[in-house]
């Protein structure tokens, strides 16, 4: 999660090149041959963070790493896409450290909500550090 956020904050250009692909629905992302490569990298490391934390009974089962990797993609790029629109629209400057560290740690909770399993919460916070210190 945190590569993907860092990612987008570090390349603007990225992002931009995202939506103007997107307005032209794709149509040079269809001919990339080196595009499914690249998501089938980007889904197994998801899937190996998955598979850590269902071995050790912390992440649901049912999650599928395709979705994980969806939701870190569009909470990431959705606030970087949106800045001034968003800023203007809240009143906030959104690229501030302090903004920029508090949606990093929305992000955080948000999936780790998402794929944590049911447990008891002492059980949950021990078991959770285990599987993300360091590999997230």
């Amino acid at each position: 999660m945190e590569f993907v956020w860092q990612y987008y904050l570090d390349h603007p250009e990225f992002v931009t090149l995202l939506s103007n692909e997107n307005l032209h629905q794709g149509k040079h992302a269809k001919k990339s041959s080196k595009l499914k490569g690249i998501s089938g990298y980007a889904i197994s490391v998801v899937q190996k963070l998955l598979d850590a934390g269902q071995a050790q009974r912390v992440f649901r089962v049912e999650v599928k790493a395709r979705d994980v990797y969806l939701m870190i993609a569009s909470l990431g790029y959705f606030y970087n896409a949106n800045q001034y629109t968003l800023g203007a629209f809240l009143g906030e400057p959104l690229m501030d450290k302090a903004a920029l560290a508090h949606w990093q740690d929305v992000m955080k909770d948000t999936v780790l909500r998402a794929v944590r399993a049911q447990l008891p919460e002492d059980e949950v916070a021990s078991d959770l550090n285990a599987v993300t210190s360091g590999a997230a």
